[in-house]
């Protein structure tokens, strides 16, 4: 939904979806160097996930 919003205001979106290794979720980042990385958690047992992700995205070289 957000994806939608922000290509309907001419950004250019990656919508991976649920379930995206987070090995995969970096492979996409580089390149492109993102502007933008959104997540989502809609069920407070994935907050773990969410913060295992970002912790994950500040560690490569893509996200810095």
């Amino acid at each position: 939904m957000v994806a939608g919003l922000f290509e309907m205001d001419g950004w250019d979106t990656y919508y991976l979806g649920s379930n995206t290794p987070i090995a995969i979720v970096l492979q996409t980042l580089d390149p492109p160097k993102p502007e933008v990385l959104a997540i989502s958690a809609t069920m407070t047992f994935h907050v773990g996930l969410v913060t295992d992700l970002i912790a994950e995205a500040r560690a490569n070289s893509c996200c810095q």
